[in-house]
């Protein structure tokens, strides 16, 4: 007997889909501006701070990540980071510190599965993402050595081993945005924290509507992008120290 729907069920239905394109839109439309807002507001210290005295101080930086990927299966994966860097003080208040960091990333999972007899076990699996990411941040000082900071990043896939699990390869590529804080030491030692989240959907589905799609074929039931909380440390060398 085929299965009925009412006219009710159509119509929730159809406010879901609205509701998930608008948050769609939304979300572009706020990185189209975000975009613009942190270029202007760069130009504006190197445009204030012309005259100012450039330092360039060479540093490395590492931590712990706690990430997650971005579906109910999945859950947080604690490992590490580690990369260099070059903090470039362009003002008093303002630096650019290009990144290049090693970052071991991906989630944990939980799978059940029928053990016969109506018994049913339970078994977890770690997967892991392994990126070389190039970050933007902009720093920006407030008080003394306390900073906050935000900036752009681009991913690069090194290895993953999710294989054939989900059915779907992992991109090769991601690309996020960084909000942190931190305090800087005058013997050039900084203890951070940041948040890295990922705009891109990790299987390739850029299409907002690809999961509406009954016939996709997909494990998931919405897009699944990279989550990451990095706590750790940086020190940056004084090159003009005697």
């Amino acid at each position: 007997m085929p299965i009925m729907f009412s006219s009710w069920d159509w119509l929730i239905a159809l406010r879901l889909k609205e509701l998930r394109n608008n948050f769609f839109n939304i979300y572009m439309i706020t990185r189209f501006f975000a975009k613009r807002v942190l270029a202007f507001l760069f130009f504006s210290f190197i445009v204030l701070q012309a005259n100012a005295q450039i330092t360039v101080k060479p540093g490395v930086r590492g931590g712990v990540n706690f990430s997650v990927l971005t579906a109910d299966v999945f859950d947080v994966r604690p490992d590490v980071y580690l990369g260099g860097l070059a903090e470039i003080k362009l003002a008093k208040f303002y630096a650019l510190q290009p990144e290049i960091n090693y970052s071991r990333q991906g989630a944990t999972a939980n799978f059940m599965y029928d053990a016969g007899f109506g018994r049913y076990g339970e078994y977890d699996k770690d997967y892991s993402l392994q990126y070389l990411n190039i970050n933007l941040i902009n720093k920006f000082y407030v008080f003394h050595g306390l900073h906050a900071l935000v900036g752009p990043s681009m991913d690069f896939k090194l290895s993953d081993n999710m294989g054939s699990d989900f059915g779907e390869e992992v991109r090769n590529y991601d690309i996020g945005l960084n909000l942190g804080i931190g305090y800087t030491f005058p013997i050039g030692l900084t203890i951070e924290s940041r948040f890295k989240f990922g705009f891109l959907d990790v299987f390739g589905h850029d299409d907002p509507d690809y999961y509406d799609n009954y016939y996709n074929n997909s494990y998931f039931d919405g897009p699944v992008v990279n989550g990451v909380f990095q706590t750790g440390v940086t020190y940056t060398f004084d090159t003009k120290r005697k």
